[in-house]
């Protein structure tokens, strides 16, 4: 039995597409939702989701294969994955973000090997990589790369990722003008990759997620049709993800479509996360004190207190008895 033929159904609202677009005769994106349980005692109360999208380059058949074999590591890795959110307590971010590194680092030497053992047809292939992981009341952003991950929220779009091209780096730096950075040749040149060097450094960021919650992760063949008010003009639009995913790709090809189309598009339900008997394990903001702690905490003060009332009466008791006996 496969890794993945235990997954259990999504319970968020999802939709994933790989579109080939217009132009190109090979399709090099990957676009992918799935859910995973968590492990420990809570493992069977806890699902979670990530929504993978994949941008691969290098030849003709190069960007298939090096984006094909990230998205494989990461699906895998994360089906497998059984983290003790109970005996992890508010460690738990650190530890999946040093484990979102080690797998990223997995991919990146599964597609160097593989382009080392076909030089002929792979050298110099490489791949992007957008994933907005759900866990809990919290959305890991995990990027590398010019594909996306945004959110919208109360009908306003937020994009949580950056681009690492050098397009970016300019603005950041303020070194060009955005005319100068339009015309210039490197304009699309990535700064970061998966498969390119022996290694890599994604962008791993936590922000907080609520019920509600449209979150959009994409390559740039999306983007590049779809500027930022595009894309929250079609996703304030009703109707289901998966209506509101092909509307983007539509729009995108009705533009051009110059691109292959990946993206997934999710909804973050009411009730995401069935949370343990006691409802405080439940917040992943700081560990849960035990009932003896929070007296201690509690009855402290109160002693602190009440040894300075003894302390004060014994000082004026000694002066209001030496002024009488002066008297």
């Amino acid at each position: 039995m496969s890794m993945l033929s235990s997954l259990r159904p999504a319970r968020v609202d999802a939709a994933s597409v790989s579109h080939i677009g217009m132009v190109r005769e090979t399709n090099q994106d990957q676009a992918l939702a799935i859910q995973f349980a968590a492990g420990g005692p809570s493992g069977d109360r806890e699902a979670h989701a990530a929504l993978i999208v994949c941008d691969g380059m290098g030849g003709r058949v190069g960007g298939e294969v090096a984006s094909a074999i990230v998205c494989g590591v990461v699906r895998d890795a994360l089906a497998a994955w059984r983290p003790d959110f109970d005996m992890l307590g508010a460690e738990w971010q650190q530890h999946a973000t040093e484990f979102l590194h080690a797998v990223i680092a997995h991919a990146n030497t599964e597609v160097l090997r593989v382009a080392g053992e076909q030089p002929d047809t792979l050298k110099g292939m490489g791949s992007t990589l957008a994933l907005a992981l759900l866990v809990r009341d919290w959305c890991g952003v995990v990027t590398v790369g010019d594909s996306r991950v945004y959110r919208l929220r109360a009908g306003l779009l937020q994009q949580l990722s950056i681009d690492h091209s050098w397009a970016e780096e300019q603005r950041a730096t303020g070194a060009m003008t955005e005319a100068e950075i339009h015309e210039s040749p490197y304009a699309a040149q990535l700064m970061r990759v998966i498969g390119y060097r022996d290694d890599v450094s994604p962008d791993v960021r936590w922000t907080p997620s609520l019920p509600g919650d449209l979150l959009l992760v994409c390559s740039d063949g999306l983007t590049h049709h779809l500027d930022p008010n595009n894309l929250q003009y079609v996703l304030r639009r009703e109707g289901d993800v998966k209506k509101l995913a092909e509307q983007l790709v539509n729009e995108a090809n009705t533009r051009g479509g110059d691109d292959n189309i990946g993206l997934v598009l999710a909804r973050v339900p009411e009730k995401f996360v069935a949370r343990l008997a006691d409802p405080d394990m439940g917040r992943t903001r700081r560990p849960l004190r035990n009932n003896a702690e929070v007296r201690r905490r509690t009855q402290l003060p109160l002693v602190i207190i009440g040894s300075a009332l003894v302390v004060v009466m014994g000082v004026l008791t000694w002066a209001v008895g030496a002024m009488l006996e002066w008297w």
